[in-house]
């Protein structure tokens, strides 16, 4: 569903409401958007549907990454491009525990993210093999929120599962909406929505091939 039907839907849903105004459109797509974030938050890692980005030939100084193109909500992986050597994850703060001022340098094993910036460890110095200590990295980006023309093909999620969207409006629209709040349809919404999330995630890691077959899990 294109976000615009998801929003008629939801009007429908929760009052009735056959064409909701531009001001009813705001106030549902503003609940839209929180579910949408709840729903990436919990479902992203484990989705093979969500785009991952790749940016290669990345510089190095110092350490630290050139800045990705977009926020990043999950790194994948992090690579030395000219050894197509994978870097292992890592923290600033067990790294610190060995080497609190960062000094270390020699060719890099780990990455870690601090700083709102990804950086490599131990500090690329001299590469005596000629390499260009450039690094790669895949992640998922930060979802993009809905707006009224935002298209099926870009919501990030099965199509066979954006009625959960629906259900974590009209959740989040009767527990905070003023002239909406409705204590038994939210408790009918939460419900639904809680069920949906479960088997979304669920469908996502069986589609990964992570053969997770059971219909509930912990969101």
């Amino acid at each position: 569903m294109d976000v615009v039907k998801i929003i008629d839907l939801v009007a429908d849903l929760s009052i009735g409401l056959d064409t909701p105004t531009a001001d009813d459109q705001a106030v549902f797509l503003k609940y839209l958007n929180l579910a949408h974030a709840e729903l990436f938050r919990k479902t992203a890692a484990a989705s093979p549907v969500v785009k991952i980005l790749r940016e290669n030939n990345l510089n190095v100084t110092d350490g630290k990454v050139d800045a990705l193109s977009q926020t990043p909500f999950l790194i994948r992986t992090v690579t030395l491009m000219d050894q197509k050597k994978p870097l292992l994850a890592t923290s600033l703060e067990s790294i610190e525990k060995t080497d609190p001022l960062l000094t270390k340098t020699g060719q890099p094993w780990g990455w870690y993210y601090a700083n709102k910036s990804v950086s490599v460890y131990p500090l690329i110095t001299s590469n005596p093999d000629g390499g260009t200590g450039q690094v790669g990295v895949s992640y998922l980006a930060d979802p993009a929120p809905f707006i009224l023309t935002t298209l099926s093909a870009d919501i990030p999620y099965p199509v066979l599962y954006h009625p959960v969207l629906v259900d974590g409006t009209c959740y989040y629209l009767f527990q905070t909406e003023a002239g909406f709040k409705n204590d038994l349809k939210m408790k009918l919404s939460l419900d639904r929505w809680n069920g949906g999330k479960s088997e979304l995630l669920c469908y996502l890691r069986n589609l990964s091939g992570q053969q997770y077959y059971s219909t509930y899990t912990e969101v």
